[in-house]
C-alpha cells in the first residue's frame, strides 16, 4: 500500500510539477489523469463494475478521511461516499450492490450507509 501511495502521488502531481520536462504547457496528460481516477475509484475506493452488480471492497489510504465520487453503471447513476468504516451509496434507480461480498438492495434516491468493518 505504501508503494501504491507513492506511485499514485507521483502520477497525480506529474502535470502540476511538470516532471516530464516542459510538456505541461501543451496541456494535461489525459492518460495519467484517467489512470489516477481509476486508481482512486477502483483500487482505493474498491468499486468494481466488472460483474452484473457493483461490488465494493474499500482500501482507502490512511492519509485520506473519505472519498466521494459518482459513477454511471448500466444506466444508473451512483453517488458514493466511502470512509474507513462506512460506505454510503445513493442510486437514481432501485439497484443491487455488494459490499465486502454481502448483498444489499438500494432504493431509488435513498442513501444507504453500510458499515463494512
Amino acid at each position: 500500500m505504501d508503494q501504491s501511495w507513492q506511485l499514485f502521488s507521483t502520477a497525480l502531481l506529474s502535470d502540476y510539477y511538470d516532471i516530464q520536462g516542459g510538456t505541461t504547457a501543451e496541456g494535461i496528460h489525459l492518460g495519467v489523469m484517467g489512470a489516477t481516477l481509476q486508481i482512486e475509484t477502483r483500487n482505493y475506493g474498491g468499486v468494481s463494475t466488472d460483474g452484473k452488480v457493483i461490488a465494493i471492497n474499500p482500501h482507502l489510504p490512511k492519509q485520506w478521511t473519505k472519498l466521494e465520487f459518482c459513477s454511471l453503471f448500466q444506466g444508473i447513476t451512483y453517488s458514493f461516499i466511502i470512509d474507513h468504516n462506512i460506505v454510503s451509496v445513493k442510486a437514481n434507480a432501485d439497484a443491487n450492490i455488494t459490499v465486502k461480498g454481502q448483498n444489499y438492495s438500494l432504493t431509488k434516491n435513498k442513501v444507504q450507509s453500510i458499515n463494512y468493518r
